[in-house]
């Protein structure tokens, strides 16, 4: 082999080595310092305010069940004097069959079935909205539980084969509250 061939060949090892760190589209969960939220993953950044407190991943596992390859809670955050809720979960939809070519308007449609489903509840329903949350745009859907002031709100983006939904859930009497943190995060 000529030092051309082998040049070429370097150059091409080169070439896959970087395509594939590019497209390792890998969900990796977020980390917490004190009262920093961060994953870089999704692009996300929270810095809890007075009030609101991270919900442990045992405790979220016993409300939640244990973490798996196809379905991960990546935050649960909550204000205890208000009932308000920032619950941050994160799905493989690769590892769902017939999901793989899901998008964000479909998987909100299967958040509202699950809900009417659910046969407690009466929810009203406000969707084709779109929200910008770290600067990235998330599809959304508003619900509200009739002849109730709770109030959801789901964001979803799908990121590669992940679909990572933002779920919020707060009384009407604290929703510019609620908004405070909601609309606090950032890119990291």
């Amino acid at each position: 082999m000529n030092k051309k061939h082998l040049k070429l060949i370097c150059i091409i090892f080169a070439v896959i080595c970087v395509l594939s760190a590019c497209s390792s589209n890998k969900f990796e969960r977020g980390t917490w310092e004190g009262i920093d939220y961060v994953n870089r993953f999704l692009g996300l950044k929270l810095q809890l305010k007075p009030g609101w407190n991270r919900i442990s991943d045992d405790a979220v596992a016993e409300i939640a069940g244990a973490n798996t390859e196809k379905s991960i809670c990546d935050l649960c955050i909550n204000d205890t004097n208000t009932g308000s809720r920032i619950i941050i979960t994160v799905e493989n939809l690769a590892e769902y069959e017939g999901y793989e070519d899901l998008n964000e308007k479909q998987y909100l449609d299967i958040i509202k079935q699950n809900l009417l489903n659910n046969g407690g509840q009466q929810y009203l329903y406000k969707t084709d909205i779109q929200a910008m949350l770290a600067d990235e745009k998330y599809e959304v859907m508003a619900a509200s539980i009739e002849e109730s002031n709770i109030m959801q709100v789901f964001c979803a983006r799908r990121i590669g084969n992940y679909m990572c939904l933002v779920n919020g859930t707060y009384n009407k009497a604290y929703e510019s509250y609620f908004y405070s943190i909601f609309d606090s995060f950032e890119k990291p």
